[in-house]
């Protein structure tokens, strides 16, 4: 895992490796300084507490959980994995509770196409998912305040291939997609705003 001081001008740190890392696929960090990395290689979550030198914790694990896309954290400490099933066809999100010793909590699997190749949380609790591309391409929104409700899916609006996706304070969503970065508006029914287009695509997304 690459580290970047970016209140010194990017400057490089000492790279995370070892504990076991297969093939990292992504990362998200609570308020705490705890680090964790989906490991698409291993299937698991490895979890590293950056205020103590990168010190390895204890890795998060499931049984069932397999070829995992995707990895979202909440305010609370939820942590959620993607879960891919190509044998039986069926997509899941894993749901752990970091904030009481990362204690498994009820699967989400209404509403889950298979795959999951990008996932972003708002402050209200809706969890978006994107489908993965070969199964059905949309994405998926989950109320996880009101026992992972499903809501109304994303679809169309020029969804190719979604991957990488984050969401701001104002309700935006952007998706990292194929040729752009498409825009909704979730917080006037998932109205599609004009997208931002680039010529070689993108995997991920970031806005601050």
């Amino acid at each position: 895992v690459s580290v970047f001081d970016i209140t010194r001008g990017n400057a490089v740190l000492p790279a995370i490796t070892g504990n076991g890392l297969v093939f990292p696929c992504g990362a998200a960090v609570d308020a705490h300084g705890k680090l964790f990395v989906l490991d698409c290689g291993d299937a698991s979550v490895h979890v590293f507490d950056t205020a103590h030198g990168n010190a390895p914790l204890p890795r998060i694990t499931a049984s069932g959980l397999s070829q995992p896309g995707a990895l979202a954290l909440d305010a609370s400490g939820k942590l959620y994995v993607t879960s891919s099933d190509d044998n039986t066809g069926i997509g899941s999100v894993f749901v752990f509770d970091t904030a009481h010793d990362d204690a498994q909590l009820p699967t989400i699997t209404r509403g889950v196409v298979l795959g999951g190749t990008g996932m972003a949380i708002d402050a209200s609790g809706r969890l978006y998912v994107a489908d993965d591309f070969w199964k059905g391409v949309g994405i998926s929104i989950f109320d996880t305040k009101h026992g992972n409700a499903v809501l109304h899916r994303i679809t169309g609006s020029g969804l190719t291939i979604p991957m990488g996706m984050t969401i701001d304070a104002s309700g935006k969503l952007y998706v990292a997609d194929y040729g752009a970065v498409l825009i909704f508006d979730t917080a006037h029914g998932n109205a599609a705003l004009p997208p931002i287009t680039l010529p070689n695509g993108a995997f991920g997304v970031a806005v601050y």
